[in-house]
């Protein structure tokens, strides 16, 4: 498109921009950003590029190297932040983190408790983890979030690469969180949208009941769900699964227009 490519996973990563800049870049002072699970840092390239936001990315190192390698080709004026500078103190300090533009680091680095993020952002990363791993991150997220800082969540509804089922609507969010979109990702119906800002005023705190919600709507990509489906039509035959889904539909309509 005008002399420039784009792929699929680019154009999506726009989209989810666009909502953002609209739900919250433009009413908040967003200074610094922390993505987990980058990759080579195309999502974290939009906000640099239009906000000149200070980013810091954490992930595997062979993601670190890529994303490294492309978002200094991009912006070869940043300051970079990387594991060699960390292996100088074994810690991100507060004065690095201030003094840096790019920061990129792998899991489990000491991070200063008095560094504060605006806004947390995982997508399509955390469901390839195992449930300990992204304990740990909802850990470091809700020690390390300002208040009134935003996360944004975009994750399977289920995924299973770690042996059981990994559900985002079993993600370990403590009660201090507002929700402020919540819906099926664009183009990826398999995916949600969960984007929440942290709170600890007396406000809705809506989060476990919208989980609750999110489970709902997923229930019917649980393959557990699945697997129960196709035991029924193996032990009763897809026919008579067919009449009686079709008796219970007719029977809901008629309790539908009754008058109370």
């Amino acid at each position: 498109y005008k002399n420039v490519f784009l792929d699929n996973n680019k154009l999506t990563h726009i989209y989810w921009f666009w909502i953002i800049e609209n739900k919250i870049l433009k009413q908040n002072n967003i200074n610094n950003i922390c993505e987990i699970g980058g990759g080579f840092g195309s999502f974290s390239e939009l906000f640099l590029k239009n906000y000149n936001s200070k980013i810091l990315l954490i992930d595997l190192p062979e993601a670190n190297l890529m994303s490294a390698y492309y978002l200094k080709k991009k912006f070869p004026d940043k300051k970079f932040y990387l594991f060699d500078n960390y292996m100088q103190k074994k810690k991100l300090s507060k004065l690095d983190f201030e003094n840096y533009d790019i920061i990129i680091l792998p899991p489990n680095c000491n991070i200063d408790r008095e560094i504060k993020i605006d806004f947390f952002i995982n997508t399509r990363s955390m469901m390839e983890m195992n449930y300990e791993t992204i304990k740990s991150y909802f850990n470091l997220i809700q020690q390390h979030s300002v208040d009134e800082g935003f996360f944004l969540n975009v994750n399977r509804y289920e995924k299973n690469t770690t042996g059981y089922p990994i559900r985002i609507a079993e993600y370990p969010y403590d009660d201090n969180w507002n929700v402020i979109i919540s819906e099926p990702s664009f183009n990826q119906n398999k995916i949600h949208f969960l984007l929440t800002q942290r709170t600890f005023k007396n406000s809705k705190k809506n989060i476990m009941e919208e989980l609750n919600n999110i489970s709902k709507i997923g229930k019917k990509f649980y393959k557990s769900q699945k697997i129960s489906n196709k035991v029924i039509k193996i032990l009763f035959g897809v026919k008579i699964c067919k009449y009686i889904a079709d008796f219970l539909s007719k029977i809901s309509n008629k309790l539908k227009n009754i008058e109370y």
